[in-house]
């Protein structure tokens, strides 16, 4: 429980502190700038037709010397303009005029209308800060963009007064003298600068009374007044000259009327096609095939059957009794071989010790008997013949199966 105080206590202390923190910050934001100002900027001011026109007046617009004036001058519903002549002149007074003299016509009542609808306009703006008369030095130097009023209704500038647009060229500065009495002074000398990408063209001055600009002074800005306008010598305006109820008054001086430069667009990024790269192949490196080893069949032995030779019963022929035929012997007068004696030949003497070599004679062939039983000797021949292939015969093939059996 005492914790749970201790945290509410300290929780409100901060709450505390921080909200003197912001008070304090305004407050040293009050001495130090003279205003609170507005953190986004107003906008311009539109003038309409009133926009081209550097002079405007309305009851007559008098010039004094050499003048030089870039931009439309015109005058509604006064017909009085003075020393307007075109320049150069031998002597007398002129004007170098770039632009148009519009004098108690159309375009120039249509300015005038445009003139009143602006002033009101600025003239009813919020106001983001309420500085002192003097506009210089002496107040927040430079100043921002915002809606200014004076605490005397007056401003005046005696030396130099900066507007610093902070980079914007948008940022848009109005002054405002809201009393009948209220009055824009400048010394001699003075001058209006721009800083931060500000632009002549969003500067106004709402002048309820009258405006004085002091010998070779330099403004800068649109002087709206409600009465009159009145320039010293040397004077030189980036700006306009506007006077709704009176008159405008110048002395050799050189008014330009202010254009606002074109905004730079944001360039859009174009997207830059990138080229895409072609693919470029890689050569990936072709993996050396591993010869896998294939299990080479062996060739199961199969036992080839051997032909086990079966003996072929050989029919042994059977001597099949022939009958041979008996001859009947015809009694023939038996041959008596006559053995032919040979001559004796008278032999030479031998001496006592020589062996006697006998003479072996010579069989006798001339005669050859047949009896009966002569065929059966040649059948029988012939069995014998038969039996002996046959055995070879055998004997062949059993010696061809071993070798066939070997070779297996």
């Amino acid at each position: 429980m005492a914790t749970t105080i201790e945290r509410t206590i300290v929780s409100r202390k901060r709450r505390v502190l921080l909200s003197a923190s912001v008070v304090t910050a305004l407050a040293i934001g009050l001495l130090t700038t003279g205003s609170l100002v507005s953190a986004a900027g107003p906008a311009t001011v539109p003038l309409g037709t009133a926009g081209s026109y550097a002079i405007l007046a309305y009851s007559t617009i008098t010039n004094t010397g050499v003048t030089t004036i870039s931009g439309n001058v015109g005058l509604h519903p006064g017909t009085a303009v003075t020393g307007f002549e075109a320049c150069p002149q031998l002597s007398g007074d002129c004007v170098a005029l770039t632009g148009a003299l519009h004098v108690a016509d159309a375009p120039a009542l249509n300015a005038k209308n445009a003139l009143d609808a602006a002033y009101t306009d600025a003239a009813n703006r919020p106001v983001s800060a309420v500085l002192g008369p003097e506009l210089g030095p002496s107040t927040p130097n430079p100043l921002v963009p915002g809606v200014y009023t004076s605490s005397d209704t007056t401003f005046g500038i005696t030396n130099t007064l900066t507007l610093d647009a902070q980079n914007d060229p948008d940022g848009v500065f109005i002054f405002i003298m809201s009393s009948t009495a209220a009055s824009l002074t400048t010394g001699v000398g003075s001058h209006v600068a721009l800083q931060g990408l500000a632009q002549a063209c969003n500067v106004f001055w709402v002048v309820a009374g009258s405006a004085t600009l002091g010998t070779d002074s330099t403004f800068v800005g649109t002087i709206m007044a409600y009465s009159s306008i009145s320039l010293s010598s040397g004077v030189t305006v980036d700006g306009r000259l506007l006077a709704r109820t009176g008159a405008v008054t110048l002395i050799h001086d050189t008014i330009s009327r202010p254009t606002c430069a074109a905004p730079v667009p944001t360039p859009t990024p174009i997207a830059t096609p990138v080229a895409t790269p072609t693919p470029v192949a890689t050569p990936v490196p072709t993996p050396t095939p591993i010869a896998t080893p294939i299990a080479t069949p062996i060739a199961t032995p199969i036992a080839t059957p051997i032909a086990t030779p079966v003996a072929t019963p050989v029919a042994t022929p059977i001597a099949t009794p022939v009958t041979t035929p008996v001859a009947t012997p015809t009694p023939t007068p038996p041959l008596t071989a006559v053995v032919p004696q040979p001559t004796p030949t008278p032999r030479p003497e031998v001496p006592a010790a020589a062996t006697p070599v006998p003479v072996v004679s010579p069989p006798n062939t001339s005669t050859i008997e047949a009896g009966p039983q002569g065929g059966s000797t040649n059948l029988l021949a012939l069995g014998l013949l038969f039996l002996i292939a046959l055995s070879l015969s055998k004997l062949y093939l059993d010696r061809r199966v071993v070798r066939e059996g070997r070779r297996a």
